[in-house]
């Protein structure tokens, strides 16, 4: 069944599939929607937006987690010349919101192998990885430095992908999220490891450093495999 839902300061509108093949519109009343999320709720659904898979509300945070397909990019690194073609893997953005404001914000890899054009949706047992690439901490969260996070809504955060791959990574976190060998010696750091994945055909997935499955680090409960 197809559900769409639009949020506003107003109110919500929900609108699905009747059992006749119409299309029925409800009025929600936000007090309501609240109760119902008095604990934590999770839906794996798209009513949201393209990507985001996964909606929860706990103790006045919203959290969504949003998938990044994989794809190659121009990424930039201090004090470097823009890297070309640089592939990157399907990637899970796990956000918080708290009065409109970013709470919290992590980043894991997907490692499951998905056909090109298949509709991908994770799952709780959904594979996940560290991200080796700097601004990422080892504990998989997302270091913002000194860039100005704007006002978000559960509508408009997926502009924080663009911030983040758009931004210049630091020499802050360069060694972090890297395993201690990469194709027997040690793999390089900062822009030359970025300079070394664009000679690449794809991601190499023996650089990711397994966390266990989805649930567990979508709760922040991740352990380190490595």
């Amino acid at each position: 069944m197809r559900m769409k839902i639009d949020m506003s300061e107003t109110g919500i509108i929900v609108q699905h599939d009747g059992d006749n093949g119409d299309v029925v519109v409800k009025a929600v009343d936000p007090q309501d929607l609240s109760r119902a999320f008095a604990g934590e709720v999770i839906m794996d659904t798209g009513w949201l937006g393209p990507r985001i898979h996964r909606f929860a509300q706990l103790g006045g945070i919203t959290r969504l987690l949003i998938e990044d397909p994989p794809q190659r990019r121009t990424l930039r690194y201090e004090g470097q010349r823009p890297i070309e073609n640089v592939p990157t893997p399907r990637c899970l953005f796990n956000f918080g919101l708290r009065n409109n404001q970013l709470e919290s914000s992590r980043m894991c890899v997907c490692t499951e192998r998905v056909p090109p054009g298949m509709a991908w949706i994770p799952t709780d047992m959904t594979p996940v990885a560290r991200f080796p690439f700097p601004n990422v901490f080892r504990d998989t969260r997302i270091c913002w430095g000194h860039l100005g996070i704007p006002v978000l809504t559960a509508q408009t955060i997926s502009v924080l992908i663009n911030l983040f791959w758009e931004s210049k990574f630091n020499h802050d976190l360069a060694g972090e999220g890297v395993p201690p060998t990469w194709r027997g010696e040690p793999p390089p750091r900062g822009a030359e490891l970025f300079r070394r994945l664009a000679r690449e055909p794809e991601f190499p997935r023996d650089l990711l450093i397994r966390l266990g499955p989805l649930s567990s680090w979508w709760r922040g409960e991740q352990r380190d495999d490595r």
